[in-house]
């Protein structure tokens, strides 16, 4: 019986780490204090405009390469946070039902 109690604080403990962790972490990705890690790094999007004229194509960026990877990658980080948030919310809701079990 003890076992299941010292069992069940454990976990709320490790899922309320994680969850804290992980908003720590995503709190300083988008305050621009640490870096997102770099996941996919992508090429500028450029576009051909043909002048009516018919000049030489003129090529403009509609999207640098870098801002672009660093947003996807912004948006990977926090997409994989949220999932490790959850993890820890499930990790908890297991420790409360085994505390729970014991009080009963």
């Amino acid at each position: 019986m003890k076992w299941d109690k010292l069992i069940g604080y454990s976990l709320i403990s490790i899922g309320l780490g994680m969850i804290l962790i992980s908003i720590y972490l995503m709190y300083a990705v988008f305050t621009n204090s640490m870096e997102p890690p770099k996941i996919l790094t992508l090429n500028d999007v450029k576009l051909l405009i043909y002048p009516i004229a018919g000049g030489p194509p003129i090529e403009t960026t509609l999207l640098q390469g870098n801002q672009f990877s660093k947003l996807v990658n912004m948006l990977l980080w926090a997409t994989f946070m949220l999932v490790i948030i959850s993890a820890g919310g499930k990790v908890s809701d297991i420790g409360i039902k085994l505390v729970k079990e014991v009080k009963s």
